[in-house]
C-alpha cells in the first residue's frame, strides 16, 4: 500500500486468463533530467520470453511517458542478469551507470533471494 499511495502504478499482461507478464513504474522528477518514468519490477514469465510481451510493454510504457511529457524512461537491471541487460539494450537503453544499495537494517548485507524475489 504504501507504494501506491507514493504513485506507483502497474500494469499486466494476460494469456488465457493467466498473467504471463508484469511492470510497476513510478513517474518522479530528478535534477540531471527533469521529469521521468522509472520501470519497476519488469517481469515476463520465462514460458514467454521471446514472444514479444516484453517489447509490448516496453511500448505501452513509452507511450504513457510521453503522456505524462517525461523526457526520459529509466530502470534497473541486476549485474548478474545479463538477459535483461541484453534487453534494455535491444529497446534503446543505454547503461549511464550503477545503482548502488546499502542496507541500513539488520547486518547491512543483500538478504537472501533478494535478487531473484520477483516472480510470477
Amino acid at each position: 500500500q504504501a507504494m501506491l499511495d507514493e504513485g506507483y502504478q502497474a500494469i499486466g499482461c494476460e494469456q488465457d486468463g493467466q498473467l504471463v507478464a508484469v511492470c510497476g513504474y513510478w513517474i518522479g522528477h530528478r535534477f540531471y533530467c527533469g521529469k521521468y518514468l522509472d520501470v519497476d519490477n519488469f517481469v515476463v514469465a520465462p514460458t514467454h520470453h521471446g514472444k514479444g510481451i516484453g517489447h509490448c510493454l516496453i511500448q505501452w510504457l513509452h507511450a504513457e511517458a510521453t503522456r505524462h511529457q517525461c523526457a526520459v524512461m529509466v530502470c534497473d537491471a541486476y549485474v548478474i542478469n545479463a538477459r535483461a541487460q541484453r534487453f534494455w539494450l535491444k529497446a534503446g537503453f543505454q547503461i549511464l551507470g550503477f545503482h548502488f544499495y546499502k542496507n541500513l537494517q539488520g547486518d547491512g548485507q543483500i538478504p537472501a533471494g533478494f535478487i531473484n524475489s520477483t516472480r510470477l
